[in-house]
């Protein structure tokens, strides 16, 4: 099994970890609506609605394909854990992105420099 940051070494391998233009838009949108919702005091609830319904927007295929398997209940109940199913994919993504520059900062070369033990 592949490590999320192994994951970024190939990008055709993306989609193993839900990492599609769409799941990452998805998780775009989640994260958007957390962060709206800690500053709706400052800033009104209008961002949290946005991305809500853009997040039901762009999974809304899923949404009717469990609308159709158990009805309407199911397909809510399903929505908030489909909520957290984003938020942990993004913040994966995101550790990986921290991990890959806390262990490589000055990208590839140097990373393979210091395997073929030219920079100390």
């Amino acid at each position: 099994m592949q490590t999320p940051v192994a994951a970024f070494r190939r990008p055709r391998d993306l989609g193993a970890l839900n990492l599609t233009a769409a799941g990452l838009a998805s998780a775009v949108l989640a994260w958007t609506a957390v962060v709206a919702a800690a500053a709706a005091p400052w800033i009104g609830p209008i961002w949290v609605i946005v991305a809500l319904a853009g997040l039901i927007a762009a999974n809304l295929p899923f949404y009717r394909f469990l609308y159709r398997l158990r009805g309407l209940g199911f397909a809510l109940g399903c929505a908030p854990l489909h909520f957290v199913h984003h938020l942990c994919g993004g913040g994966a993504a995101m550790a990986a992105v921290v991990i890959r520059a806390v262990r490589h900062p000055h990208g590839r070369r140097r990373a393979r420099a210091l395997r073929l033990g030219r920079e100390g």
